[in-house]
């Protein structure tokens, strides 16, 4: 219950306070570049202000949901999935019987199985003491210690149970602060949310009781003003007794509102002005980054520095609206005029309590602006050119830049604290002197399966165990190997494959034939880090599947990515493309024969070829029916993978990227299929 309880929570705590480090680091970055930059122009400085409220959001969640390299610091967080501080830790036989029995169970079944568990523990147990002093014996041997080796006291160490980390090793202090941080975060946003949704319905109220303008002469300079902008579709224009200054407010359409008081104060040069301002704030789609500033601030409260960004934004934006208005009019002195004429109106109307409208721009939303914003109209030195399409081009294309480097070396949060699933390996010194209790900690995770499949796991020797030469064209290999191991030798970090199967071939491999190292004995180097504990756990004869690449020399390098073991080679199991086949891009539906879960991959049996795409290849699409293919690439649709399951069938748009390599991409879409 508890894991279920704050499972989604982990996600959710590494975005928020990646968030917080992202955010704070753009932030100040802007802030430094406006300052350095001081003749930056107004565009200039608008663009610089929304993507301090984007490009945080961005890159907070592109490292924390998709897969992509990090070469910078980590935070390390509480795994709040795996925390209970009310309860203590259960025993294994009790956590074994929940993950094996039903709540429907008897009490008969739970004792038959409570024996059996408690013979496999004790099997386990000394399988952990024989791993146990094979890790100490490397130490040893790394190490140089020449001394007897003493037997690991059975008390601190050999009880597998014991070698289980507490829990109270996963509960910092700050585990409840982040929970309560994160679930108030999350209420913000929600209320944030409402809140939004109820200006918008505010905004829509406003304009139906507003009165459209019967003055024929004031709506013929708004629409000449509107084709002079370039816009196609209608505005509304109207007067509302509801406003106390101009705006402009409509996400998807638009309309600009005129307070019924100031009417009669406005000359037709003023009308010009005010129109061409407004106009200025539809064209640039401001009401539409009001709304965004809004979203980022009540989502991400938390970040004070979003208010200031966002009143910076909106304050530059006036200036920006306008620097466009003078140059559609061709007169800055009757923009200058106009807002002098709306200043003085708004003084002698104080006394209006009329509630602001948070979603609209306006020509004088901002009082304290308007003496500063007269000044830069009426400054001659003032640059009114607009700055051209390829400094803007520039300047977002560095901005891009900055951002795909934010996302790279930007500290970043991570709840998996666990050096076992650390993206990034220790050196070899680092691992010989890990913890005993780490190899423990391994058995007890993966043995259980070898306890239950010991004799369908295990496949006879390799007789020859030699090992073969690369063929030549295997030569600049790279990709995936399944097959029995020969030999190993964990100290150097070095074992023999018997190949079964090449099942991947990476898109950079230059080999002119893959597959020309099926049957033969090949030598794997560099395996260091946590993989040198995986490597330990397999035997001779069992199956394992490792990524590998030719570098130079006559073997293979293991490139830190995978090594696992798995279950022995069944042809079915590693589906093999027909040559007419290779290349396709299009959709198929097919049966789900097998899914796994660790990969992300699924073997589908295809029953029919449902379309063929620009860009296909194969000379024979049809060939596939009947046949079974592996289907991966489900990293970006893992709530659609989640969701399937073995025996359903399913559409699925996929394309064959590498020619080589027999699987095949997910590249549109992944549905139920309609029988």
């Amino acid at each position: 219950m508890n894991q279920l309880l704050f499972a989604p929570l982990d996600d959710l705590t590494m975005f928020v306070v990646t968030y917080l480090i992202h955010s704070t680091l753009w932030i100040l970055l802007m802030v430094i570049a406006r300052r350095w930059w001081r003749f930056a122009s107004g565009d200039a400085r608008v663009l610089m202000w929304k993507s301090a409220l984007v490009v945080p959001v961005v890159t907070s969640v592109t490292v924390t949901l998709l897969e992509v390299p990090h070469y910078n610091l980590k935070f390390q967080l509480p795994e709040l999935a795996r925390r209970s501080a009310a309860q203590p830790p259960a025993s294994r036989t009790e956590l074994r019987l929940a993950s094996h029995l039903r709540p429907s169970d008897g009490a008969d079944a739970l004792d038959a199985e409570a024996t059996k568990l408690d013979a496999e523990a004790t099997k386990l147990d000394a399988e952990a003491a024989k791993i146990d002093a094979e890790a100490a014996r490397r130490e040893q041997l790394l190490t140089g210690n020449s001394r007897e080796f003493l037997p690991v006291d059975q008390n601190t160490m050999g009880n597998f149970s014991n070698a289980v980390p507490d829990q109270s090793e996963y509960a910092p202090i700050g585990a409840v602060g982040l929970i309560l941080f994160t679930l108030t975060s999350l209420v913000a946003g929600v209320f944030g949310t409402f809140r939004i949704g109820v200006q918008l319905w505010r905004l829509r109220a406003l304009r139906r009781r507003s009165i459209p303008l019967d003055d024929d002469s004031i709506v013929n300079i708004f629409n000449t003003l509107s084709r002079a902008c370039g816009l196609q579709h209608s505005i509304v224009v109207a007067q509302s007794s509801e406003i106390r200054s101009p705006l402009t407010a409509g996400i998807f359409r638009p309309f600009v509102l005129v307070p019924s008081d100031l009417m009669e104060r406005l000359s037709r040069e003023d009308y010009r002005a005010l129109f061409a301002h407004e106009l200025a704030h539809v064209v640039r789609r401001d009401a539409i980054w009001q709304l965004i500033g809004q979203a980022v601030c009540h989502c991400f409260f938390f970040q004070p520095l979003n208010f200031v960004v966002r009143r910076r934004l909106e304050v530059d934006s006036e200036f920006v609206a306008d620097a466009d208005a003078a140059r559609l009019l061709g007169d800055r002195w009757a923009i200058a005029a106009c807002l002098a004429h709306v200043g003085e109106w708004l003084t002698t109307s104080s006394g209006r309590q009329l509630s602001p409208q948070l979603l609209a721009t306006g020509m004088a939303s901002f009082r304290s602006t308007l003496g500063q914003r007269v000044e830069t109209l009426l400054d001659s030195k003032q640059q009114w050119t607009r700055a051209s399409s390829w400094t803007r081009v520039g300047l977002v294309l560095l901005l891009v830049a900055m951002m795909t480097v934010t996302t790279l070396l930007a500290p970043r949060a991570d709840v998996k604290a666990d050096s076992l699933t650390s993206t990034s390996p220790p050196n070899e010194d680092e691992s010989m002197n890990r913890p005993l209790a780490t190899f423990a900690l391994l058995t007890g995770l993966t043995l259980p399966a070898v306890a239950q499949d010991e004799t369908q796991n295990k496949r006879p020797p390799v007789s020859n165990r030699a090992v073969d030469v690369l063929p030549d064209a295997a030569m600049r290999f790279n990709g995936m190997l399944v097959g029995r191991l020969v030999k190993k030798d964990v100290e150097k970090g070095t074992f023999v494959i018997n190949v079964d199967a090449v099942p991947r071939v990476w898109r950079n491999s230059k080999a002119e034939s893959p597959n020309s190292l099926i049957g033969k004995n090949i030598s794997v180097d560099g395996v260091s880090g946590k993989w040198l504990d995986a490597l330990l756990l397999v035997k001779e004869g069992e199956t394992l599947e490792c990524e590998a690449r030719h570098d130079a020399g006559s073997g293979l390098t293991f490139p830190g990515e995978l090594l696992r073991k798995v279950a022995p080679f069944q042809p079915e199991d590693y589906p093999v493309l027909p040559e007419v086949f290779r290349g396709f891009n299009g959709a198929v539906s097919g049966k789900i024969v097998t899914k796994s879960t660790e990969l992300m991959e699924v073997i589908i049996e295809v029953d029919r070829v449902l379309d063929v795409w620009k860009g296909n290849t194969a000379k024979k699409p049809e060939s596939i029916v009947g046949k079974r293919v592996m289907l991966g690439g489900f990293w970006q649709r893992k709530d659609a993978y989640h969701g399937l399951k073995t025996g359903q069938h399913i559409e699925v748009g996929m394309k064959h990227i590498g020619r080589q390599s027999n699987h095949l991409t997910v590249t549109e879409f992944v549905r139920k299929a309609k029988r």
